[in-house]
């Protein structure tokens, strides 16, 4: 789920590929560690890894 969301997919993709609620996916991310994207914009971009920090691998 991790790498799908730094490749791109948005939280809502990743709840409705994994059956589950939105609130459930983004706390799944936010357990594994996953420097979430800030919000709004429409367009999933990947984030670099450079944009995940220090510590932040995937």
């Amino acid at each position: 789920m991790k790498g799908k969301y730094y490749a791109g997919a948005s939280i809502r993709g990743l709840a409705a590929e994994y059956d589950c609620a939105f609130g459930t996916a983004r706390n799944l991310l936010l357990l594994a560690g996953t420097q979430l994207r800030k919000r709004g914009g429409g367009v999933p971009r990947p984030i670099t890894v450079e944009d995940r920090g220090a510590g932040g691998g995937a």
